[in-house]
């Protein structure tokens, strides 16, 4: 026979298997093709195929061999303050190298909260780089975020659904450093850091209250919700878990009234120990007395306050004692609980 491109679509019949060819081509899921091509003098792949098919099965080889690699690295986290949310792992460390540390992480990432930690943390990359390869990231340095991982850089029961915050707040860097809101693959957890939650679609809201409804822990909402996206449904699930404490925000003067409106929607439905208000104060433009009458505001619409002092992406430490003096009356739960009595709430 004279030498032609092999067509396999011109050699097909009945008499052999498919495992036969050497691959088959354009053959849909459910069709059955038959074939009994041979490679042989008679018979040749053109040049081009079988490089291709080298090239490919190079880069596969190469990819599985990254992968592998991946697989198998030891990661240690280092973080430069302890804190109610960080890992206590045997692959995560607080500060600087132990005595008698021996290297046995291939990689040590340095995560980084807070921006007023990043002069630490440089200091911790010198201590530690001559124990192996040293990254540095997290939210200090702008890291968007990917998808989350339970355990990693948070302790478990900690989940973060979602990235970013189609709200652009003066005095919030959410949007700015994740952009507008991004829904993750949903893991199992009780204690939600999402940015805005509510902002996510009905669908994937409705996918992480179900989540929690099989919690046995109690749920918290320690990243917030937002008063003006709380819809009756939500409240619904809310009223159906176990939980420990929900958390809204009292930001601006303006927005009095649409929390008052929340306050009077929830009482009744959820105890009054888990209702919550984070409360901005000590931003430019305020003062002792403005901060805390909205304070008593949160207080009196039926949640209980909690002062958040704006330290404009640094830490202050030249912030007038004044204003630590009241931030911290306002997170003591003797204090706070005084303050509940007396206005019988």
């Amino acid at each position: 026979m004279d030498n032609k491109i092999l067509n396999p679509h011109n050699y097909i019949d009945n008499s052999r298997p498919v495992n036969n060819c050497l691959f088959p081509l354009n053959i849909k899921p459910d069709q059955h093709f038959y074939c009994n091509i041979k490679v042989n003098s008679n018979f040749y792949l053109e040049n081009d195929v079988i490089i291709y098919v080298i090239l490919f099965s190079g880069w596969l080889v190469l990819l599985m061999l990254i992968w592998d690699e991946q697989m198998t690295m030891k990661t240690l986290r280092v973080f430069p303050r302890k804190m109610k949310s960080t890992p206590d792992d045997p692959e995560s460390i607080v500060g600087d190298p132990v005595p008698n540390f021996r290297k046995d992480f291939d990689l040590i990432k340095i995560s980084v909260t807070f921006t007023w930690d990043k002069e630490k943390a440089y200091r911790l990359a010198e201590r530690w780089e001559k124990f192996g390869k040293v990254e540095i990231g997290g939210p200090a340095f702008d890291d968007p975020g990917g998808d989350f991982t339970p355990g990693l850089f948070l302790k478990p029961g900690y989940a973060i659904t979602s990235r970013g915050c189609p709200n652009n707040c003066w005095f919030c860097l959410a949007s700015k450093r994740e952009g507008n809101i991004r829904e993750l693959p949903i893991k199992d957890g009780w204690d939600v850091l999402d940015n805005n939650l509510l902002a996510c679609s009905d669908s994937h809201v409705k996918s992480v209250f179900e989540m929690l409804l099989r919690q046995k822990e109690r749920v918290k909402f320690t990243g917030g919700l937002d008063v003006s996206l709380l819809k009756d449904w939500h409240v619904d699930y809310l009223s159906r878990m176990r939980l420990e404490s929900v958390y809204f925000a009292y930001d601006s003067p303006g927005d009095l009234e649409i929390l008052v409106e929340t306050g009077r929607k929830l009482r009744g439905v959820l105890l009054p120990r888990v209702i919550r208000c984070y409360v901005l104060i000590g931003y430019p433009g305020d003062t002792i007395n403005k901060a805390e009458v909205r304070l008593n505001e949160a207080l009196e619409a039926g949640f209980i306050p909690m002062a958040m002092l704006y330290r404009g992406g640094v830490w202050k430490r030249e912030i007038n004692r004044d204003w630590h003096d009241l931030a911290f009356s306002w997170i003591n739960y003797k204090m706070l609980a005084y303050r509940i009595k007396r206005l019988k709430i």
